[in-house]
C-alpha cells in the first residue's frame, strides 16, 4: 500500500487552510446557514455531519471559493464553517474576523472507496511515523496551493497578495481511538497585501475520522493567544468528532 498519498492530505490541507484567516474579502454577504446537520454523499455511503458547536455552515459560492482555494488538487472540500459571530458579520455584509473556523475534506480517490478499519489503522500509523515529512511547507504542492490562495485573496481584495506559512509545530496528539486520531498544530501565517502586512498565530486541531468506511479530514482552526486555547481546541475537536461518530452509528 502506498501510504503517502493517503496520509499527506490532512496535513497538507492544514498548511494552506490556516491562511484562510486572511483570504476572505469584505464583499461577502448572506453566506452561511443555520442547520443542525448536513448529509454528505460519499458514493455508496451517506455520512451525517452534525453542526459543530459555535459554528455555522458556509453555503454561498464566493466564500466557499476561498476555502476551495486552500485545498490541494488531490482533495475535495465537503463542508466549511465560520463562527456564529462571523456569521452575523457576514449577514450584515461585513468582513468576518476568522478567529475560529473549520472544514471537512476527503482525498478525491477515497470519496467513493470502501476503506476497512485496518486501512485506517495503517493511515494513522504512517502519519505518526512521518509527521515531520508531511508538514514540510517547502513542496511543489504546497507552493501551488498557496499561489492559488494568494490569487483568491488578490481577487477578493483587489490588491496583490503574498502569503507565507511557517512550518507547523506539533504540540500534541489526542483523541486517539479506533475511529479517530487528532493532533494539535501551530503555525504562523503572514500576509503582505499592497502596502499592508499582517501576521497571526493559528492553532489547528486536525483529525482523521473513520466513519462508514470513509476516512475524513476534519479540522478546526483558532487564533492562538494563550495556552488556554490548547484545551479549548481539544474540547471542540473531541465534541465534534464524537458527535459525527454518534450520528452515524447503526441503529
Amino acid at each position: 500500500m502506498n501510504a503517502l498519498p493517503i496520509t499527506s492530505g490532512p496535513a497538507l490541507r492544514f498548511l494552506v487552510a490556516a491562511a484562510v484567516v486572511f483570504a476572505v474579502g469584505a464583499q461577502v454577504s448572506s453566506q452561511t446557514k443555520k442547520s443542525d446537520s448536513l448529509s454528505l454523499d460519499l458514493g455508496s455511503e451517506t455520512v451525517l455531519i452534525p453542526r459543530p458547536e459555535g459554528l455555522q455552515e458556509v453555503v454561498k459560492r464566493s466564500l466557499l471559493l476561498t476555502f476551495w482555494a486552500s485545498e490541494t488538487p488531490q482533495s475535495d472540500l465537503l463542508a466549511a464553517y465560520v463562527s456564529d459571530s462571523d456569521s452575523e458579520l457576514v449577514e450584515r455584509g461585513e468582513m468576518p474576523l476568522m478567529h475560529y473556523y473549520a472544514k471537512i475534506a476527503i482525498p478525491k480517490v477515497r470519496r467513493r472507496r470502501h476503506d476497512s478499519s485496518s486501512v485506517f489503522e495503517a493511515v494513522v500509523a504512517e502519519f505518526r511515523k512521518g509527521t515531520a515529512e508531511y508538514l514540510n511547507t517547502d513542496t511543489a504542492e504546497i507552493k501551488k496551493s498557496l499561489k492559488n490562495l494568494e490569487q483568491q485573496i488578490s481577487k477578493n481584495n483587489s490588491v496583490d497578495a503574498e502569503l507565507e506559512i511557517s512550518k507547523p509545530k506539533n504540540v500534541g496528539v489526542f483523541n486517539v481511538s479506533p475511529n479517530t486520531y487528532s493532533v494539535l498544530l501551530l503555525s504562523t501565517v503572514k500576509l503582505e497585501s499592497g502596502a499592508k502586512e499582517a501576521q497571526r498565530l493559528v492553532l489547528a486541531g486536525a483529525s482523521l475520522v473513520y466513519v462508514k468506511n470513509r476516512i475524513l479530514g476534519v479540522t478546526c482552526y483558532r487564533t492562538y493567544e494563550s495556552e488556554a486555547d490548547l484545551e479549548k481546541m481539544k474540547d471542540s475537536v473531541m465534541k465534534w468528532t464524537n458527535s459525527i461518530l454518534a450520528a452515524n452509528e447503526s441503529k
